[in-house]
């Protein structure tokens, strides 16, 4: 009769032991440092655009203005300065200065393959994510530049050293 008590008990430790590992396995795979490539907006409203020609332009003057850090314990760190830009459009052409400082937060993530989780101190966020090879894209909804809320598709590379 203990045998029946001991066989789901067994079973369940086999399991979560598996999804463990599956959970290293892609918390390995994200490890490193990510650039952010491009922005495809979820719409095309002015400050989407905006937000679009903006990352492009940061990105090609070796600007980032979005970074991510992710190592195999679980520790995560974030750059963000999207938010401290600010973006002017003069005649159809959008102009903007890098800001070399702020918007750096540490924490831990847990990541699944499909589900990016970022724990910092003051809050959660949870993104939808999938990783290609040196790819990683991220669809977000908070995005803020110029005071006001962009969502969409942002691309990252890996950082290889080359």
């Amino acid at each position: 009769m203990k045998i029946l008590q001991i066989v789901p008990l067994v079973a369940f430790l086999l399991l979560a032991s598996c999804k463990k590992d599956d959970n290293s396995e892609a918390i390995e795979s994200i490890a490193g440092h990510w650039h952010v490539l491009s922005f495809e907006p979820d719409n095309s409203s002015e400050i989407a655009l905006i937000a679009k020609d903006v990352i492009t332009q940061l990105e090609q003057l070796g600007c980032d203005p979005i970074e991510f850090s992710f190592k195999t314990d679980g520790k995560a760190s974030s750059t963000n300065r999207l938010s401290l830009l600010n973006a002017t459009t003069n005649e159809g052409m959008t102009e903007v200065d890098c800001v070399w400082e702020g918007g750096f937060r540490s924490g831990t993530f847990d990541f699944d393959y499909a589900t990016l989780t970022l724990n910092f101190d003051d809050e959660t966020l949870i993104y939808k994510a999938a990783l290609e090879g040196e790819f990683l894209t991220i669809l977000m909804d908070d995005m803020v530049l110029n005071g006001e809320t962009v969502s969409g598709k942002l691309f990252f590379k890996r950082e290889t050293g080359d």
